[in-house]
């Protein structure tokens, strides 16, 4: 990528800043109401929220009473979670979303999504600040120029060689990992038949508690104006969906660590993570969870334990009425059981190993198909 950029600027580009407003007609698009919507696979037309999980789509719906937004088009994403994210079809949206129409559709592109996430950045893992229809096409994003025009074609190389070095490394990682194995064991197999099958017993449990799931207690709060990026190798954790909430590492007062192999709960964003290592928070509405059971700390047990989380409070808190340390007391989340009634951590465990080679099957034939798609252009 080195090579890529200097030869580029050897033969006279250079990168230059440009106004999100002279490039794209800004709009803010019509909403509805999650909470009114039926989601079905069936439908056509993806319901975008303020989210990175799956690109932002949280369902699928048919056409409502008024036309979806046009595609080949980017959404922004303006409260919480701020982020651009391209659409090609047609799409419906919820509540705080942009619209960016390019007005040459060479825009469309991985690059330019990079280059506006990048100027979106700065509104991260917060909501004292976020973008609003005056300030974003004020916005200015770096772009390669050549000859004083954009250069579409440096563009198009930069996201060809990402591509083909993502790919050299992913090939590596599974292969040195035993991941690029994705045939389940027949406890894996099973597990899944289980629970797409309904059969799994299921029981409330409390969240935390004298008998709840999890000791839980506020972060600590250090502020972003209070550390120094890349100054150590703790990481620094927000609210933040991007990059499992992690903003950057730092060295920092070790009274101020919350300990690792734990869940986080964003207070304000309801965003939850499993993190490894010990950590600093950005903000002591950010809740810290440990499992009390020892048979439930592994790592897969607890991403288990964040779906379910998840299932339990995404329908009961909002921006506007968001999760504390007070009100989790009240909470419940409903876990598999074993047959006299206890938490089956061997279940959850076992489900999420085999769920995990699932997905990383799909990786892995995606990886062969580009590879040998790619040989074959060689070949020719």
């Amino acid at each position: 990528m080195r090579e890529l950029e200097a030869r580029f600027k050897a033969g006279g580009g250079s990168f230059e800043e440009y106004r999100i407003g002279d490039l794209f007609e800004v709009q803010t698009s019509r909403s509805l109401d999650a909470g009114k919507l039926k989601f079905s696979n069936n439908e056509i037309y993806a319901f975008v929220g303020r989210t990175r999980e799956n690109y932002g789509v949280q369902g699928y719906i048919g056409e409502q009473n008024f036309a979806p937004n046009s595609e080949n088009v980017i959404s922004v994403s303006q409260i919480g979670t701020v982020v651009a994210q391209i659409r090609e079809t047609k799409w419906y949206a919820s509540q705080n979303i942009f619209i960016l129409t390019p007005h040459n559709p060479r825009m469309m592109n991985l690059y330019f999504e990079s280059a506006i996430n990048k100027t979106l950045s700065r509104y991260e893992g917060g909501y004292s600040m976020y973008p609003t229809l005056m300030t974003l096409p004020n916005l200015e994003i770096s772009l390669p120029t050549t000859g004083g025009e954009i250069d579409f074609s440096y563009m198009e190389s930069v996201i060809r060689e990402l591509e083909e070095e993502r790919i050299r490394e992913l090939s590596a990682y599974l292969a040195a990992s035993g991941l690029d194995n994705t045939e389940l064991s027949e406890q894996e197999k099973a597990a899944v038949q289980k629970l797409r099958q309904g059969k799994v017993q299921w029981k409330e449990f409390k969240v935390c508690g004298e008998d709840g799931v999890f000791n839980v207690n506020n972060t600590h709060s250090i502020m972003q104006s209070q550390i120094v990026p890349n100054s150590g190798i703790y990481p620094y954790v927000t609210a933040s969906e991007s990059n499992n909430s992690v903003c950057t590492y730092i060295s920092y007062d070790m009274g101020q660590i919350e300990r690792g192999n734990s869940i986080m709960i964003g207070g304000k964003t309801l965003v939850i993570t499993y993190q490894e290592s010990d950590y600093f928070s950005n903000d002591s509405h950010n809740i810290a969870c440990y499992v009390k059971d020892e048979n439930g700390k592994s790592k897969e047990s607890q991403l288990f334990l964040i779906s379910a989380l998840y299932k339990s409070m995404k329908p009961k808190y909002s921006w506007g009425d968001s999760i504390s340390g007070k009100k989790i007391q009240n909470d419940v989340i409903h876990l598999p059981i074993t047959a006299t009634g206890a938490i089956d951590w061997d279940f959850m465990q076992t489900l999420i190993t085999a769920e995990s080679r699932l997905a990383i099957r799909g990786v892995v034939d995606w990886k062969d198909k580009v590879i040998e798609k790619t040989k074959e252009v060689v070949r020719g």
